[in-house]
C-alpha cells in the first residue's frame, strides 16, 4: 500500500500511534490524569509482514461545531504516549484530515477513507456535556477478507460506538491490524482482553473471525450464538445461513439468505452472499442479479464486480462483463486477473486485437502466468501472427515440456505458417502423451493434405481457413474465472 500520509503535526502522530499502542499503557482500560501501572493483553512482540496500516483521523467535534481537533482527548492520549511500545513495532501510518463537513456520517467516513487509502477512520463526537469522546469507526479495507467468517456483519461495522476507553480502542486497533497481518491468535488476545460476557458489535464478531481463521469450529459456533442474541433478526438470519454455507448445506443457506432479505430488502451483505452462493452453485443470471442488488445498494468491492463480471460472462452476457472487468481495474489497476478475464470476454467477441493488448497487460503485472501465454497466443493464431503465437507456446513448453495444450496449439501454428517439419512432431508428441486428442488427430490429418496439394496456393488457403474453424478452441472462463480447455471434444462453428 503507498504510502500517501501527510502527518498535520507530530502531536496528532503521536496521538494516534497511540490509539494503537494503548495496550500497554493502560491500567484495566482505564484512562487516569494520573500514573498507573501499565497493564495490556499479553503478546509477543509484534512485527507485522503486511503493508503498512493505515488510520485516517476526522477531526472530532462538540454536538453542532466543527472543531479541528480536542485538546482534551488530545491530552488524554498523550499522557501516555510514553509507554507505548507498539510504535516502534507496527508499520502504522495516521494522517489528521481537517477541513470537511461535519458532523459525519458512515457514508462520509468511508468515502474520505477510501481517498485516501485508509484501513479504518476514526471520526466522532466530543461531548462537552459529559466531558468525554464518544467515538466511532469506519472500516474502509476489510483485513478479514478471504477468511470469511460472520461476514453478514460487514454493514453493521459503519457506525457503531466504540467504548469511549483509550485502552479499549488501543486493544481492538491492535488487533485489527494483527488480523490484516493474518496474526489471528495475537489478534485473538487483544480482542479477548476487551471483551465481555455481552455482545460487543465491535469486538465480538472478530473474536469469531480469528476462531475461524484458526479453525476452532465450537467456538465459532459459540460466539456466534452470542452475537445472534444482540443483532436484528436479519442479520441472525444471515449469519445462520453463512453457516449453512461453509457446511455444503446450499438449500438451507439459500433459505436463510432469501428470509433475512425478505425483512429488509436493504441489507447490501446479504445480497452479497447469497449472490456468491448463486455463483458457486452454476446459477449465474441469479448471482448477477443479487450482485446488482448489493451495488445498487452502495457495493463498491473489487470482488462484487469481478465475480458479476464473471456471472454475466458465463450466462453469455460479454459486454456487461467487460463493463464489470473494467470497473475492478478502475479500482485496483494492479488487478492482472482482471485484465486476463476481460481479454477472454473481448476474444469471445472476436475483438482479438483488444484482448492481446489485455493479455499482454496482465502478464506484465504477473509473467509466470502459463494460461495467459496460451491464450495470447491462440489469439495471435487468430489474426494470422502465427510467429508471435508460436513464441508464446514455445515460452509455455520451456518450462513444461508435456504441455499437451501448448504441444498442440503450436503444431497448429507451425502448419498454418507453412512450417509443416516443425509442426509434426509437435502432433506426435501431444498424441503420444494424449492418444484421444482430437485437435492433435485433425492436425496430423492436416499435414497430409497439404503434403498432397503440393503447389496449388489457393486450396492451401482454403483449408488454412477450414482448419482454424473446426480446431482452434476458444479460451473459456470457469466459474471462477480460471481458464480451462477441454481439446477432446469436438467443437462445432468455431469458437465458443
Amino acid at each position: 500500500m503507498n504510502n500517501i500520509f501527510y502527518i498535520r503535526q507530530m502531536s496528532f502522530l503521536a496521538m494516534f500511534i497511540m490509539l494503537i499502542g494503548l495496550a500497554y499503557a493502560c491500567n484495566d482500560g482505564k484512562a487516569n490524569s494520573q500514573k498507573q501501572e501499565v497493564k495490556s493483553a499479553p503478546t509477543t512482540a509484534f512485527e507485522p509482514d503486511s503493508d503498512t496500516f493505515n488510520v485516517l483521523l476526522l477531526p472530532f467535534h462538540p454536538d453542532k461545531d466543527c472543531k479541528a481537533a480536542n485538546t482534551e482527548m488530545e491530552s488524554q492520549l498523550m499522557e501516555f504516549i510514553e509507554t507505548s511500545q507498539w510504535a516502534q513495532a507496527m508499520k502504522v501510518n495516521v494522517q489528521m484530515l481537517e477541513g470537511q463537513p461535519c458532523p459525519y456520517q458512515p457514508q462520509i467516513a468511508k468515502k474520505l477513507g477510501k481517498e485516501q487509502n485508509a484501513d479504518v477512520v476514526i471520526w466522532g463526537f466530543y461531548n462537552a456535556k459529559k466531558q468525554k469522546p464518544e467515538i466511532l469507526y469506519t472500516w474502509i479495507n476489510d483485513v478479514i477478507s478471504g477468511h470469511t467468517g460472520l461476514p453478514q456483519l460487514a454493514d453493521l461495522r459503519n457506525g457503531f460506538y466504540l467504548k469511549d476507553d483509550v485502552g479499549y480502542i488501543g486493544n481492538w486497533m491492535i488487533g485489527v491490524a494483527a488480523c490484516k497481518a493474518n496474526r489471528w491468535a495475537e489478534a485473538l488476545l487483544h480482542f479477548q482482553h476487551i471483551s465481555t460476557d455481552k455482545c460487543d458489535v465491535a469486538v465480538t464478531p472478530m473474536i469469531g473471525h480469528c476462531f475461524y481463521a484458526l479453525q476452532k469450529e465450537p467456538q465459532v459456533d459459540s460466539i456466534m450464538q452470542v452475537v445472534v442474541d444482540c443483532v436484528p433478526e436479519y442479520v441472525a438470519l444471515a449469519m445462520r445461513g453463512w453457516r449453512f454455507y461453509i457446511s455444503r448445506k446450499y438449500q438451507e443457506a439459500l433459505d436463510d439468505y432469501t428470509a433475512a432479505l425478505k425483512i429488509n430488502n436493504r441489507y447490501k451483505a446479504a445480497y452479497e452472499h447469497r449472490g456468491s452462493l448463486l455463483f458457486e452453485n452454476k446459477k449465474f443470471k441469479e448471482a448477477a442479479q443479487d450482485f446488482s442488488q448489493a451495488i445498487a445498494l452502495g457495493s463498491d468491492e473489487e470482488s462484487v464486480f469481478a465475480t458479476r463480471g464473471i456471472a454475466y460472462h458465463n450466462s453469455g452476457d460479454r459486454e456487461r462483463a467487460i463493463e464489470d472487468y473494467t470497473r475492478v481495474l478502475e479500482l485496483n489497476p494492479k488487478n492482472s486477473k482482471a485484465n486476463f478475464d476481460r481479454a477472454n470476454a473481448h476474444y469471445t467477441l472476436g475483438e482479438y486485437d483488444k484482448a492481446i493488448i489485455d493479455y499482454t497487460a496482465g502478464i506484465s503485472k504477473e509473467p509466470t502466468t502459463k494460461r495467459a501465454y496460451l491464450n495470447r497466443g491462440i489469439t495471435y493464431v487468430e489474426i494470422d501472427n502465427y510467429e508471435a503465437a508460436i513464441a508464446d507456446f514455445t515460452h509455455v513448453l520451456k518450462e513444461e515440456p508435456e504441455n499437451v495444450t501448448a504441444l498442440t496449439y503450436r503444431g497448429a501454428a507451425y502448419s498454418f505458417h507453412g512450417k509443416l517439419e516443425d509442426a509434426g512432431p509437435d502432433f506426435v508428441k501431444a498424441l503420444i502423451l494424449d492418444p484421444t486428442n482430437k485437435m492433435a488427430l485433425s492436425g496430423r490429418e492436416y499435414l497430409e493434405k497439404v503434403k498432397q496439394m503440393k503447389d496449388n496456393t489457393e486450396a492451401k488457403e482454403k483449408l488454412i481457413r477450414e482448419a482454424k474453424t473446426e480446431t482452434i478452441i476458444a479460451p473459456e472462463p470457469t466459474k471462477d474465472g480460471s481458464i480451462k480447455f477441454d481439446l477432446s471434444k469436438e467443437v462445432q462453428g468455431g469458437s465458443k
